[in-house]
């Protein structure tokens, strides 16, 4: 039952991340219109100076693996009202994550240009950002890893 469910997962998975890639290639230079008109109160609130679409627009992709996750995952129809929760929380805190990215960025390259020390401190929060949709996923649906995988990560130990 579980290797037919993995397989099944990881169908979905494929599916999913091909279709909203392709979906993404094709929007992603709308982006930036679609939501300056959310981010610009909060920029103007902390003084970014710029936004570096240059340097951020590839890690703003970070929300099709993790739509991807949530669309493949098992029971997405019979919980819907927990699946809609999570994939809206999630991007929620996604979108949050790119407007801190940004903020980060533009600290960074105001204070350091595209010197070394530059690439040296915001290459660790490019990482952090890309794997945002994995550990989101991991911690809305702690059980999955067990089910999918035969490995616990947060799941409720059964050992009582």
């Amino acid at each position: 039952m579980r290797k037919k469910e993995l397989w099944l997962f990881l169908a979905k998975l494929a599916a999913a991340i091909i279709v909203l890639g392709y979906g993404w290639t094709l929007w992603r230079f709308s982006y930036p219109d679609v939501f300056e008109p959310i981010y610009r109160p909060f920029f103007s609130l902390v003084g970014l100076k710029k936004w570096w679409m240059a340097l951020l627009l590839d890690h703003f992709t970070n929300w099709v693996p993790f739509v991807a996750l949530v669309l493949a995952s098992p029971d997405l129809v019979t919980r819907w009202k927990r699946s809609l929760a999570v994939l809206f929380g999630g991007l929620a805190i996604i979108l949050c994550g790119h407007v801190l990215l940004s903020c980060a960025v533009d600290e960074l390259v105001a204070r350091y240009t595209m010197t070394k020390m530059y690439y040296k401190l915001s290459l660790p929060l490019f990482f952090v950002n890309d794997s945002l949709p994995f550990v989101l996923w991991l911690l809305f649906y702690p059980e999955l890893p067990g089910r999918l995988f035969g490995v616990k990560f947060l799941a409720k130990s059964s050992a009582a």
